[in-house]
């Protein structure tokens, strides 16, 4: 009888003390911090526990766990345990390494104005050598043509045939277009196109030039880039002075017969026009190269893009196409 009697009591004992731990947080082996745990307990629980990396962190009700762990980068050991009145423990153990977290994604631009697909437009002028100060001395033969489906980036778009020629040596010809005009400094400015060298051209060309140029409150702001190929440099223009300065980004020539990606950024500072980056093919380079804005007088607002070509010493005429051709600004 007596044994009866203590068969009964171990497994009321035991009943008693018998619970489950389910774990269903973290359900990955991988998070980041703060690590959201989140565990439930069935049978007889007087309390639950959770423990990190052999540390307690905190006691929770009988059946429902959920906390908010910060944790360092790396592997962690998350044990829940119950304990029951009688002091029997139950446990369920888990692994998860910390990530670091990806930083989100930078917010869109607020919205601008775009001029796109540039190149297609009827607006295009020339003033021959204008590129020139005072636009003095011998003239260039030069040409544009427009709708051109070979060579071209995709079918999107057409390109247009930039061209110069001439028996002058260092002689420029300048293409622009007169756009609706910002009432204000600009906060960015993006002057991007697609350009391609043809064989025949590779290595013709003294210079290749773009540029915005923007008027207003009596102030001329000149966003300018130069590949040069004479010094192998990429060159901004000092507008005040009438010079080209060299930069650190090195060139080295175009890759004849294949797109090139060029983007250009630039914002305005008070009086100054800032050249922030620059970027061929993809790879972008931060050159943050402030030249001041010149100060003209113009009572009216006045914005243009521009293109120009430069026949070397020898002369050796030259062509090259651009598409996709945008200027954007806030």
């Amino acid at each position: 009888m007596r044994t009866l009697h203590l068969v009964l009591a171990i497994a009321a004992l035991s009943a008693a003390s018998s619970a489950t731990v389910t774990i269903s947080q973290p359900s990955a082996p991988t998070a980041t911090s703060p690590l959201k745990v989140s565990a439930t307990s069935t049978g007889s629980v007087r309390i639950l526990q959770l423990y990190v990396d052999g540390a307690k962190v905190l006691d929770a009700q009988p059946s429902t766990l959920n906390a908010s762990v910060p944790l360092a980068v790396g592997l962690h050991r998350i044990v829940v345990q119950s304990v029951s009145s009688t002091n029997q423990i139950s446990k369920a153990v888990t692994y998860v390494t910390i990530q670091t977290p990806t930083p989100p994604p930078p917010p869109p631009p607020p919205p601008g104005t775009t001029y796109s697909n540039l190149q297609e437009s009827t607006n295009w002028q020339t003033c021959g050598n204008c590129g020139n100060g005072g636009a003095t001395g011998r003239v260039a033969t030069y040409n544009m043509t427009r709708g051109i489906t070979t060579p071209a980036v995709d079918n999107t778009s057409t390109s247009a045939q930039f061209s110069i020629g001439g028996p002058y040596p260092y002689t420029n010809a300048y293409w622009y277009i007169k756009n609706t005009a910002p009432k204000a400094p600009v906060k960015s400015l993006v002057y991007d196109f697609y350009l391609y060298v043809p064989d025949a051209s590779a290595n013709a060309p003294q210079g290749i030039e773009f540029e915005c140029q923007h008027t207003v409150n009596g102030y001329t702001y000149n966003y300018a880039w130069q590949a040069d190929y004479a010094s192998k440099t990429w060159r901004t223009f000092d507008f005040v002075n009438r010079t080209w300065v060299n930069t650190v980004i090195p060139f080295a020539s175009f890759t004849p017969g294949t797109w090139h990606h060029v983007t250009a950024e630039y914002h305005a500072n008070g009086n100054n026009t800032v050249h922030d980056a620059l970027s061929v093919d993809g790879v972008r380079t931060v050159v943050n190269i402030t030249r001041p804005a010149k100060y003209t007088g113009q009572t009216y607002a006045s914005f243009t893009n521009a293109f120009q070509l430069d026949l070397n010493k020898t002369p050796v005429p030259f062509e090259v196409y651009v598409d996709q051709m945008n200027v954007t600004f806030q």
